[in-house]
């Protein structure tokens, strides 16, 4: 896993070079406005029909799915703190028809005890390998 985990960063440190050159931007500049976003984004994955299936079933269960990742910037929210035992929880809500996210979705952090005046807000950040190094 460390190879290819590696190989992940190479390859982003590339593009950012690519990019910044292309766009006469500060690389450094550029590198850092690439780590706060991915550090600060809320990341969900969700099964969405392949664009490149030919598959033209009526029948969406029958449709080939793929994984898709969308981040999102919450601001204040991505100030809360990770814990193993947190005392709060991040509620996302989909369009309850279609399941995906649009203008109806919304992103709630919710207590799941009392919390106590002065007493740091935390939530668990995820679990799983998608969360670990």
């Amino acid at each position: 896993e460390i190879p290819s985990f590696t190989n992940q960063i190479l390859e982003r440190k590339q593009i950012v070079e690519e990019v910044a050159q292309k766009n006469n931007v500060n690389e450094n500049d550029l590198r850092w406005a690439t780590w706060m976003m991915r550090s600060r984004r809320f990341t969900t994955w969700n099964m969405v029909d392949d664009p490149n299936s030919e598959d033209e079933s009526w029948f969406p269960i029958r449709r080939k799915q793929i994984e898709q990742i969308q981040g999102f910037l919450l601001p204040l929210i991505d100030m809360v703190n990770h814990a193993h035992d947190p005392n709060a929880i991040l509620k996302i809500s989909v369009n309850r028809w279609t399941r995906e996210f649009d203008d109806t979705s919304t992103f709630a952090l919710r207590a799941l005890r009392p919390i106590k005046k002065g007493e740091e807000v935390t939530i668990l950040y995820g679990e799983g390998d998608r969360t670990c190094m």
